[in-house]
């Protein structure tokens, strides 16, 4: 059933602004959608109850975790309404699991968003099914041990054999202004490294196939003194150009620099093949505490980590996953990669190297405009992933003129509690597909891709390389797949944000990082509930007009969604199938 609008806003007309940075390198696309409150869409937060049941309890402690929420969380309370989404839903279920023993299916915590609701369908099912060994480590890696790549690791690993700069990185720099306890931060990265096997660890190749191993390493802070900005700008563009020898290790690597004796940045570059965004999170927060622990401190503060990443590789290795790629393969039977409107339609015989320049563009939505799509995802019993992937995948209908629409999403894939603190690379690429037919209503639109996220986050632990063997698509000349040449990501959180005791540490624009997808939108919800849209693309294959149309178009789908009752009722400023496409 579609709900009706109270009341139609038309959109074509809203001003928007195009500005460019850093000498036409970098642009920024500005929007600030203004959109007036819509009648019948008051937020009125539930009256609060606390939980009652254990159940009630044990949900509104994890809700509470996962969410970040300093307020107590009520047994009236909407998961979705307090900021939930897929992602954050899939990481409720996993913790319920290892926490109860209760293995609920995933589409329960999608149907039944209020808290008393949930837990009262969890406790009058018999169907209590125990927490079963697929999902448990039962072999734990040895020190010393040689332990195979995951299948995720090993394409990182590919790529960038005999590239003499690191496509696959995470790269950050820090302003600290204040005081800087120097013999401090090396005691806390000292044992920061003590406690990750990951910052230990190299990669050989040995008779055809590759390993990791974890061995002994000596710590200290590379202390660098430097005499200008300008200094310091090209000797961060070295570091992040560096290639890593993955034969000898660290494949993180970390260092202080001081300009003009007054100011201190530090430099911190993982190669994901160790770290994820995650891990980064992890990093930061540990390093905090650490920082601000005293280094005479015998016992830390931090808890004893029950696993480490290597026992995750044994374990992706040892899986079975037979019944997920049969899920797979009916999933992706028959699908079409996009058909984008590229520079020129690149001839067939053109090679794209995968170390094209980046160039970004930035959407912004208002706090209002956000708060709206977040009462519209409500609604709908769902969560704003959802309606941000919902209108990207009406988007790329109308630029590839197309109706079988797949593009990929990076996923956590943290299959149980025990993996939650560490640093590794975990992250998996989903494949997400949906059909735009235009006479379908909005919402009946983002039921299916509801419901379709659903399942895919279900089967989500299967390593990417092998859901991609299931069909018969070919890798392109630059080794990108097809079906992930376009990704959409949100993020739960900003891993530009670092914080230690007594100083003031502030987040500094690193020179450009290859692009790794020929399309990336970046969704970060901000301070001040603004959400931040980043496009970033390649930028041999994509011209200014086209990008800037592009989101242009994205921001107007968003403001539309809640007032159109068809999906060709959502407006379009442009005729992008006309216009850029030959």
């Amino acid at each position: 059933m579609s709900i009706q609008p109270s009341e139609n806003i038309e959109h074509e007309n809203t001003p928007y602004t195009f500005t460019r940075a850093n000498k036409g390198r970098v642009g920024k696309v500005h929007l600030q959608w203004q959109l007036p409150e819509l009648n019948g869409h008051k937020r009125s937060p539930a009256p609060y109850a606390p939980p009652r049941t254990q159940t009630e309890i044990l949900l509104a402690g994890i809700w509470a975790e996962v969410l970040g929420s300093r307020q107590p969380i009520g047994r009236n309370d909407d998961f979705f309404i307090l900021g939930g989404h897929p992602l954050r839903v899939t990481q409720v279920q996993k913790i319920f699991h290892a926490r109860s023993g209760n293995r609920r299916p995933l589409h329960e915590f999608f149907s039944f968003p209020r808290l008393r609701d949930l837990a009262k369908i969890i406790d009058s099912s018999k169907n209590h099914v125990p927490v079963t060994s697929s999902f448990s480590i039962r072999h734990r890696a040895q020190y010393g041990e040689w332990i195979p790549l995951t299948s995720e690791q090993k394409q990182k690993w590919l790529d960038d054999q005999h590239r003499q700069t690191p496509l696959h990185i995470i790269a950050a720099t820090f302003h600290i202004e204040g005081e800087l306890d120097i013999p401090r931060l090396e005691h806390a990265l000292h044992q920061l490294i003590l406690r990750h096997d990951s910052l230990r660890t190299s990669i050989i190749e040995q008779e055809g196939e590759v390993y990791q191993y974890v061995r002994d390493v000596a710590f200290s802070l590379p202390l660098i003194t430097l005499r200008s900005g300008y200094e310091l700008q090209q000797r961060l563009k070295r570091e992040v150009e560096q290639a890593f020898d993955f034969s000898r290790g660290p494949l993180w690597r970390i260092a202080l620099f001081q300009v003009m004796k007054s100011s201190w940045y530090l430099s911190i570059i993982f190669h994901s093949i160790i770290a994820d965004e995650g891990s980064i999170e992890n990093f930061y927060r540990e390093l905090e505490i650490l920082y601000r622990d005293s280094p005479t401190v015998k016992t830390s503060l931090l808890p004893t980590l029950p696993l480490q990443y290597a026992d995750y590789c044994l374990w992706q290795h040892r899986h079975d996953f037979s019944a997920d790629l049969v899920f797979w393969q009916r999933r992706l039977a028959g699908v079409t990669p996009l058909t984008l409107p590229i520079k020129d339609r690149l001839p067939v015989n053109r090679t794209v190297t995968k170390s094209a320049g980046t160039e970004r563009r930035t959407l912004n939505l208002t706090p209002d405009l956000y708060s709206q799509l977040e009462r519209f995802a409500a609604q709908h019993h769902t969560g704003l992933f959802t309606l941000f992937y919902s209108g990207f995948a009406l988007l790329l209908s109308h630029y590839c003129s197309q109706k079988d629409i797949a593009l990929s999403t990076l996923w956590p894939n943290r299959p149980f509690s025990g993996l939650s603190g560490l640093i590794g690379h975990f992250a998996n690429r989903l494949i997400l597909r949906t059909s735009v037919d235009m006479t379908q209503s909005v919402s009946a639109f983002l039921q299916q891709n509801h419901q379709h996220l659903t399942a895919t986050f279900e089967h989500g632990f299967v390593p990417v390389q092998r859901v991609l063997a299931q069909t018969d698509l070919p890798y392109c000349d630059n080794g990108q797949h097809p079906l992930c040449s376009v990704a959409l990501v949100m993020q739960q959180s900003d891993i530009t944000q670092l914080n230690l005791a007594g100083a003031k540490v502030t987040f500094c624009p690193l020179p450009e990082i290859p692009a790794t997808f020929d399309l990336l939108l970046n969704i970060t919800l901000q301070q001040g509930r603004c959400m931040k849209i980043e496009a970033c693309y390649r930028q041999d294959l994509w011209s200014c007009d086209i990008m800037n149309a592009l989101l242009g178009d994205y921001g107007r789908i968003l403001a539309a969604l809640n007032s159109a009752a068809l999906l060709a009722d959502v407006p379009l400023a442009n005729s992008p199938a006309r216009k850029f496409v030959p």
